[in-house]
């Protein structure tokens, strides 16, 4: 008889761990763009990439901040929400530049965003 109490006691511990609720793990989504420059001295192609740093800031979030390889190229895995994004290049400004303007991008759950971030140079 303790012994099938015992097993019974065991069996319902077990079930309520197995459906204890999961944890809260925000949803995801992504970014994924280039960063061009514009402009420029005479000569140069009218749109080219440029390498430099994107940043995004969120409200409830801390800025993320991501480096573009040589192509201008990023990717960045974000929580859902909205961000204003900034770019920077040091081929541009000099190292530690001043960020662009800001522009808003919106996170969806599970998919991915494409933008394209221009600095434009006179």
């Amino acid at each position: 008889m303790k012994r099938a109490l015992a097993l019974m006691c065991l069996i319902a511990v077990l079930l309520v761990a197995c459906s204890a609720a999961p944890h809260n793990h925000p949803a995801l989504g992504a970014v994924t763009g280039r960063l061009v420059i514009e402009g420029g001295a005479g000569g140069a192609p009218p749109v080219r990439p440029i390498q430099g740093v994107v940043q995004f800031i969120g409200g409830r979030h801390l800025p993320v901040t991501v480096s573009t390889n040589v192509a201008g190229a990023f990717w960045v895995q974000l929580p859902v929400g909205r961000y204003q994004v900034s770019d920077r290049s040091p081929h541009v400004l000099g190292p530690g530049g001043a960020w662009s303007a800001a522009a808003p991008v919106t996170v969806t759950a599970h998919h991915t965003t494409a933008i394209t971030l221009t600095l434009f140079v006179p």
